[in-house]
């Protein structure tokens, strides 16, 4: 056992790297995990204790070894172990600078909005502004979209820009005017700018539309950025989330991780996919891929449509409560055909957001003639509503399904009435018939518009309720999977379909990202999953989330 211990030191050394450990981690150390119950995911195997030795785990046992001398022995006093869980699709960056703004996401009408804004002009130098974010109009009594009007009267000194929970923003007279957005501006291709009975603006700005007042935004300086990732970082890590697909990134960000990681200061797996104009993008594709250390800049992320919520989603038939309307398409077939033939040829993996049955084909379309040249396959984030032919694609083409279970419990009180019943039992929000089609689907949350916690959306993948149990059969129930199914997505195949040498199980050799969770998830009910209580994250063999001893 001692000479093992020695070769996986040598290995961690040499391979460090390639695990995502920085050069500068100190000097490995070993430390002996036991009494606990550690559910590999390695071919259903599970075991008692296992041995960590830097950032590799050196074994896994049935019955707890003696200590090698000088090991860190570390008594888990009958916790349950489970492989690292990584969020397939969330936002850092957003997270981090949501932490420090308005929360808007327990609002329940357009009056506790402007209380809120109330509140915080009150504590606001007079010209300054006031950012927040997480309104949706769907949970208010007539569920209609916001005037300018009500924030003019809530903050009239200042700017107010305030982000929907996706695809919209809503800003003041102030906002519009300094952007010199008015009566006669056009909305822009894939947005819209909803207007008032005399085409003045309501100041609701849907998709690219909100990119005409968000270059007067302040900017956040270098410092900012760093110091919203390191919030998201300590947030996630809390949870359980060893890594995270971050999406949205700009090319300033992307700095900032790496800066952190200079510092040995990035505790998670970050793997980056850039949206940051075209420009900026063309500039990253002129470089290889950053596969190193623990931030990996492997993508980019493009826009097929808008949202579900704000009915910017792209549909083949129009809106069942808005028939004049099918949504917006953010780029022509061509267009989006010739961006992610730039980025497949780069060696960038390639995202495309769809998330109507238009998008999804449009970008299946686009996407399914790259996998073959593709070094990493190409994916689509959210594949919400499908056609029922459409779906079958995603395992023939190999074009990866990014889907977030959380959505379909979290949008299911407004979902029927954007779409109706037909459409969604034929394909929507379909985990289920995708899986059993072959397809390769991972999962994740897209926080901060849901939730980062990943136990969550293991809940609702297995069971498709809410928070509150309902509905009591699920929502489209036929699309449950198991928690094995679920966890096998949230542990393994995120490392898979970035081809980073990952198992993302628990086996000798395999690098020690795991975490300790003071239930059994497999034999709890699945309500209890989103109470699940996270002791210890483990990532490279540093622990970077502890619970205070009692």
């Amino acid at each position: 056992m001692i000479a093992r211990l020695a070769c996986l030191v040598l290995l961690a050394a040499a391979c460090s790297k390639r695990a995502g450990v920085a050069e500068t981690a100190p000097a490995p150390a070993s430390t002996l995990y036991v009494n606990a119950r550690v559910h590999t995911l390695d071919q259903g195997k599970t075991a008692q204790a296992l041995r960590v030795a830097g950032a590799w785990i050196v074994d896994v046992y049935d019955a707890p070894p003696p200590p090698q001398p000088g090991e860190r022995v570390v008594d888990l006093g009958g916790a349950t172990v489970v492989p690292g869980l990584v969020d397939a699709h969330g936002h850092l960056d957003m997270l981090g600078r949501q932490m420090g703004q308005l929360d808007l996401r327990n609002a329940r009408s357009v009056e506790e909005v402007a209380a809120l804004v109330r509140e915080r002009a009150a504590t606001t130098p007079s010209g300054g502004w006031i950012i927040g974010f997480g309104w949706d109009q769907n949970l208010w009594e007539g569920k209609q979209f916001p005037d300018r009007a009500v924030l003019d009267e809530a903050a009239p000194a200042h700017k107010v820009w305030l982000r929907r929970i996706s695809h919209a923003v809503w800003v003041n007279s102030a906002v519009l005017e300094v952007a010199a957005v008015g009566k006669e501006t056009g909305s822009p291709q894939g947005g819209d700018i909803l207007r008032r009975k005399d085409r003045e603006p309501t100041g609701v700005l849907v998709d690219t539309a909100g990119e005409l007042v968000k270059p007067f935004l302040p900017e956040p300086s270098m410092d900012d950025r760093r110091a919203a990732f390191e919030r998201a970082f300590a947030h996630v890590a809390r949870l359980g989330l060893t890594g995270v697909h971050s999406m949205m990134l700009t090319m300033a960000e992307i700095e900032a991780l790496h800066q952190l990681e200079a510092e040995g200061r990035v505790p998670i797996r970050v793997t980056a996919y850039v949206t940051d104009g075209w420009p900026a993008v063309e500039g990253l594709l002129a470089m290889p891929p950053d596969r190193e250390g623990m931030v990996w800049v492997v993508g980019v992320k493009l826009f097929g449509d808008g949202a579900l919520g704000s009915r910017s989603a792209a549909l083949l038939e129009p809106y069942s409560d808005d028939v004049k309307s099918r949504g917006l398409t953010i780029h022509t077939t061509d267009d989006l055909r010739k961006r992610a033939s730039a980025i497949t040829a780069a060696g960038y993996q390639v995202a495309i957001h769809a998330i109507g049955d238009a998008a999804n084909r449009q970008a299946l379309d686009v996407l399914s003639p790259l996998v073959a040249s593709a070094k990493l396959p190409p994916r689509i984030e959210h594949a919400q509503i499908v056609e029922r032919t459409d779906l079958a694609r995603f395992a023939t083409s190999g074009v990866i399904a990014s889907i977030q279970p959380i959505h379909a419990p979290s949008d299911m009180t407004w979902a029927v009435e954007r779409v109706g019943w037909e459409r969604l039992r034929a394909g929507s929000y379909a985990a289920r018939t995708l899986i059993d089609s072959g397809a390769t689907v991972v999962l994740g949350s897209d926080f901060p518009i849901e939730s980062a916690n990943p136990w969550w959306g293991l809940h609702a993948a297995v069971s498709r309720q809410n928070a509150q149990g309902e509905p009591p059969q699920g929502f489209l129930p036929e699309q449950k999977i198991t928690l094995e199914q679920a966890l096998e997505r949230y542990c393994v195949t995120p490392h898979r379909i970035i081809d980073d040498g990952h198992p993302g199980v628990l086996r000798a050799g395999a690098p020690a990202d795991f975490v300790v969770v003071a239930s059994d998830p497999f034999k709890v009910a699945p309500s209890a999953l989103r109470d699940m209580s996270v002791l210890r994250t483990i990532v490279a063999g540093r622990e970077v989330f502890s619970t205070p001893a009692p």
